[in-house]
């Protein structure tokens, strides 16, 4: 198996099964939420620039091209933080601490 870090953008992501497909000049390649970075609730969006490594199985087919360690390179729109582990809105929380 072979890895090589790769960046992206994602083509869609179905939420409710937990995988898509991210786009690159390497190829359409599988992404499955367990193979993203953090902790909590995990998705992308359509259109969110990602990096990963790309892993090949041994026989090289296209079929077995999927992303690991994927990690976010953009934020979010709509409020979203690509840093929010549950890929939600953020609550008024956040800034309580910083109003004086």
């Amino acid at each position: 198996m072979t890895e090589n870090k790769v960046r992206g953008k994602v083509k869609w992501f179905d939420t409710k099964r937990g995988y898509g497909f991210i786009g690159s000049d390497a190829g359409d390649v599988f992404v499955h939420y367990t193979a993203m970075l953090g902790s909590g609730y995990k998705t992308l969006n359509e259109g969110e620039e990602v990096e990963y490594e790309l892993a090949v199985s041994a026989g090289g087919s296209n079929n077995g091209r999927r992303a690991k360690n994927v990690a976010r390179l953009t934020k979010l729109t709509s409020g979203l933080s690509a840093n929010s582990s549950y890929g939600r809105p953020a609550s008024g929380l956040d800034n309580a601490f910083s109003l004086r």
